[in-house]
């Protein structure tokens, strides 16, 4: 695909179309994470607009310490606009069939829980911030809600 002059002719067409006027903090206050996989196109599983989410990927959609670093990041550049990662919705979204949790043996609804339980057990995270995580099957297009944490963490 190397030198594939259609993807420089999609853009054209792209902006041709206009993007509109697009907000600094995703519209919806969502920040998604999944997988980098190609089957998953995120905003079009969750009938979602460009601006509406922030989508952070990496193999299997996982909590890990890069992913943790953005949100930290996250938290800093929400800040300088007067707000905070805390006022978003965290959703994680994991999927079936997925090569990297293959490597792990970890089924995509076990490693959600899992990766909600390393977010509340992350300092760095707001006790206040809302944690949906859903599983993605590539094989029907569906979503299904396997937690929510609403706030993540309560305080004692």
């Amino acid at each position: 695909m190397a030198g594939d002059d259609s993807l420089l002719e999609g853009n054209r067409a792209y902006a041709e179309r206009g993007i509109g006027e697009l907000p600094q903090l995703p519209r919806r206050g969502v920040v998604i994470l999944t997988c980098m996989d190609h089957r998953i196109d995120p905003a079009a599983a969750l009938g979602l607009e460009l601006g509406d989410a922030m989508v952070l990927r990496n193999p299997g959609g996982r909590v890990t310490p890069s992913l943790i670093n953005d949100l930290e990041t996250l938290d800093q550049i929400a800040r300088a606009r007067r707000a905070s990662l805390a006022e978003l919705q965290l959703v994680l979204m994991q999927h079936t069939l997925c090569g990297a949790n293959a490597l792990t043996s970890t089924e995509p609804r076990e490693g959600v829980h899992a990766d909600i339980e390393a977010l509340a057990n992350e300092a760095s995270i707001p006790d206040s911030l809302s944690v949906t995580g859903l599983v993605y099957d590539t094989e029907t297009g569906r979503v299904g809600l396997v937690e929510r944490r609403t706030p993540l963490r309560t305080q004692s």
